[in-house]
């Protein structure tokens, strides 16, 4: 493409509808030999500029499971370009969406920016049985391709009037064995909210250990695997 458009001007080039059907993206990671596939891919959108901005939705499939996404672009500015991108999964009822700046320095994609994943909305588990409690994640978010530093790290779990709320840094590591490391902290715990925490072994500092898999929030054959440490610090 960019051989093609050599020598036009692709800042007055615009695009009103933008159309992609059955498209498929393979996307490798060299380091680690690991492999992304997504398939039946479709976008409609539009492109103001060609460098952009641009916005538009779309889906397509990954390892089984349907993925409905956003996705919008501001003008690029220096060696990046603010982007938002939201992801939607139809199979489970969570969402993810992130804005920050996307940079490509080197050939590199690196990303800077807020992050939240949350549950899409209270979901009934059975006619007899109650909704489940909402939760929602926030960070500030520094990515690339071999790594993730989660800043300012926020979990509420459950309705506001008693939700267990956390807060602190974590870190992921990408590749052939991916690993999330996290320490968080809270003022007071409520037992009754998340049994997870309440039988977690406890230490004589008040902190509590325990191994997480995150491999089912939002790619479940993506499985992540490392340690959470909360500390409970009474007020």
């Amino acid at each position: 493409l960019p051989q093609a458009l050599a020598g036009l001007n692709t800042e007055a080039l615009s695009i009103d509808k933008l159309m992609v059907e059955d498209a498929r993206v393979e996307m490798s990671d060299a380091a680690s030999d690991a492999r992304l596939v997504l398939g039946k891919l479709w976008f409609n959108g539009e492109v103001r500029a060609l460098p952009g901005p641009f916005r538009g939705e779309g889906a397509f499939v990954m390892d089984g499971g349907l993925y409905g996404y956003r996705i919008s672009s501001a003008r690029p500015e220096g060696a990046g370009a603010r982007i938002k991108f939201s992801l939607d999964p139809s199979d489970r009822p969570v969402y993810a969406e992130a804005e920050g700046l996307l940079t490509a320095e080197g050939g590199v994609p690196r990303f800077d920016g807020n992050a939240t994943i949350a549950l899409r909305n209270a979901v009934v588990k059975s006619d007899r049985a109650p909704p489940s409690d909402p939760w929602r994640i926030t960070a500030r978010v520094k990515a690339s391709p071999a790594s993730a530093l989660f800043e300012q790290v926020e979990y509420q779990y459950g309705p506001d009037e008693r939700a267990l709320k956390l807060t602190g840094i974590a870190e992921a590591k990408f590749g052939a064995h991916p690993k999330l490391n996290a320490v968080l902290s809270a003022r007071q715990l409520d037992g009754s909210v998340t049994p997870a925490l309440r039988t977690a072994p406890r230490t004589p500092d008040r902190e509590a250990r325990f191994d997480v898999s995150v491999s089912s929030l939002l790619v479940p054959t993506l499985p992540m695997w490392g340690n959470v440490k909360v500390m409970i610090c009474p007020a």
